[in-house]
């Protein structure tokens, strides 16, 4: 058990209408795969007024998800295209934990 950070080296979109990606039957309006060199997060994002799903992380440390409304997909995104190095964090102890995460960033760094 425990916790692990990896660099996300690529990551790929998905969008669609009751995808049930990993979602245990719920609908998913799309997803963000978060990938490292073995490791991989996914970002699911649920249909508005479905109910949020606890997020996963396989104790090896490999694979975790997480459960985001659909309205905070552009966020995502967003920091993914537009940030650099970007890390993800699994934690096998604390699921609730995972998530996606820049770098120590200078103050005024800009864009």
């Amino acid at each position: 058990m425990g916790y692990k950070t990896f660099e996300i080296s690529n990551y790929v979109v998905k969008l669609g209408q009751n995808l049930s990606f990993l979602t245990g039957g719920k609908k998913c309006s799309g997803y963000i795969s978060c990938q490292g060199q073995t490791e991989r997060l996914i970002i699911l994002f649920i249909a508005e007024g479905e109910v949020i799903s606890s997020p996963t992380t396989v104790p090896n440390l490999s694979y975790g998800t997480i459960h985001i409304p659909i309205k905070e997909m552009p966020n995502y995104v967003d920091l993914l295209r537009n940030e650099a190095p970007i890390y993800g964090y699994l934690n096998s102890d604390n699921p609730e934990w995972n998530s996606i995460t820049t770098s120590n960033e200078d103050v005024g760094e800009g864009e």
